[in-house]
């Protein structure tokens, strides 16, 4: 599979999008319905990325996952309900295109190291439910201290 070198990213509060993971969403906010109908009309990917605990503006974690839209169905208010895969780990670098922001992709190989130490440390130190998928202000403190 090609991947796009950038795409846009969706930031959620305390949700991650792990490789292979399946993420149901629902997108109702204006700029996500467009995000998502370009996504559509093109390689149906986007990113989704938690939110920098502690900021008042919208600012993703440098590392975010990267989506591929598996089902979508529109509903007649214009909002949709999706299912988006996780495929790989990316580098979130911020590039402002309108209102979307965007991530560009980097070497998964390195992300991968980079998040199985953070996974470990979280793990270890912290007890977190890494397996579902949540993580608190600490996760993302160590995500930037990595990378």
């Amino acid at each position: 599979m090609d991947l796009p070198r950038e795409v846009p990213v969706m930031t959620l509060p305390s949700a991650i999008l792990f490789p292979q993971a399946l993420l149901p969403l629902y997108i109702f906010e204006p700029r996500y319905r467009r995000m998502l109908s370009d996504a559509l009309n093109s390689h149906r990917m986007f990113s989704v990325a938690m939110q920098r605990p502690g900021r008042k503006r919208e600012m993703p974690c440098a590392v975010a996952g990267l989506g591929l839209i598996r089902a979508s169905v529109s509903r007649k208010d214009g909002s949709s309900n999706l299912v988006l895969q996780g495929i790989t780990r990316v580098e979130a670098k911020i590039l402002i295109a309108g209102i979307v922001l965007l991530v560009i992709l980097f070497s998964p190989e390195i992300l991968n190291v980079i998040v199985d130490r953070v996974v470990e440390r979280m793990y270890i130190s912290s007890g977190c439910d890494i397996y579902g998928g949540r993580a608190d202000s600490s996760t993302a403190d160590l995500i930037d201290e990595l990378v």
